[in-house]
């Protein structure tokens, strides 16, 4: 589903995530995902 998140405003090397974790009981619907910039997303906080 992170594979939706492709759009023209995304930048190629953006990685496609959840805006709110599962952890926080977020979506696993599309509506829940976002393009992301893929050195923060992958930091681990």
């Amino acid at each position: 589903m992170q594979v939706a998140t492709e759009r023209e405003d995304r930048l190629p090397d953006d990685d496609g995530g959840y805006l709110i974790g599962t952890q926080f009981h977020g979506s696993g619907d599309i509506d829940n995902l976002v393009a992301q910039n893929k050195q923060i997303n992958r930091s681990g906080g």
